[in-house]
């Protein structure tokens, strides 16, 4: 486990407000968290609990009301170090057809690159560095509107890949993509995060969450629940109590349980589970 001292990102007593008519919505109230060097960061909570507004103080998209957001010892509130912090900390939303800006994938995936001034024996390095990691080389010509949202989400991803981020934040990059298209992005943000990409992961999707190192639960603009996802599951009532889900196989771990089968820890997959299930005593299976 890492210790505060690999902390990349940290939020201070951090408090955010949007302006509506006739006063303010609170988004965020006396946040404070870390995200750590190195490890997958999956940030949950319900609709409106403010995981979209943490996730844009990450690299200075919003600037908050109160407290304080470094990145790498860098402040995102002075505006000469956030577009520094902006090429530390890369950002994927949930719509890829929102962050495609050219008509070719090569060129898209270029455009960061070339927006940092980088020389061009550089940007082709980067981007054929970029598409090579999230293997989309065989759709380097083609027209972005031709492909699939899986496809979409991975140029999208290459893009800011190839302005080499420390981390990369995906806020709810897997909402709008069929099952296929989650794998596809998930497989490659699991690819990046093997070769030492911080992940910081927003989503509403529990089955995900057992890909992280450490769950940070939002409720009503506030952290309410941090843990391993292990020890998140081995609360279930606790996440229902938040208006959240447990994963099929957690929940049919609890049932069993409940009639007296105890298939030991908490499974976070259906390997897990059916091992421990194929262990059991014959008479308790």
């Amino acid at each position: 486990m890492t210790g505060a001292a690999d902390a990349l990102i940290r939020v201070e007593s951090v408090s955010v407000a949007y302006p509506v008519p006739g006063g303010k919505v609170q988004a965020l109230t006396d946040v404070s968290l870390e995200v750590r060097r190195g490890e997958w960061l999956t940030i949950i909570g319900h609709n409106g609990s403010g995981k979209s507004t943490l996730a844009k103080l990450f690299n200075g998209l919003i600037i908050p009301g109160r407290g304080s957001v470094t990145v790498d010892g860098l402040s995102t509130a002075d505006d000469e170090q956030r577009k520094r912090i902006r090429q530390i900390v890369g950002m994927v939303f949930q719509d890829p057809d929102n962050q495609i800006v050219a008509t070719i994938v090569e060129e898209d995936v270029a455009f960061g690159p070339e927006n940092l001034g980088l020389p061009r024996a550089e940007i082709i390095e980067r981007v054929a560095d970029a598409m090579r990691r999230l293997e989309i080389e065989d759709l380097r010509q083609r027209a972005p509107h031709q492909l699939s949202g899986g496809q979409k989400q991975r140029v999208a991803i290459a893009g800011v890949l190839a302005m080499r981020p420390a981390v990369l934040v995906l806020d709810e990059s897997t909402a709008m993509l069929d099952p296929s298209g989650r794998t596809e992005v998930l497989q490659a943000a699991q690819a990046l995060h093997r070769d030492g990409v911080t992940i910081v992961a927003i989503t509403h999707f529990m089955g995900e969450v057992v890909l992280a190192d450490r769950v940070v639960v939002l409720a009503e603009g506030r952290v309410a629940l941090e843990a391993q996802p292990r020890d998140l599951f081995a609360q279930p009532e606790r996440l229902r109590e938040l208006e959240l889900d447990v994963p099929q196989v957690t929940e049919i771990a609890a049932r069993l349980r409940a009639r007296g089968v105890d298939v030991g820890l908490v499974p976070l997959t259906v390997a897990e589970l059916a091992d421990a299930y194929v262990r059991l005593p014959r008479a308790a299976a």
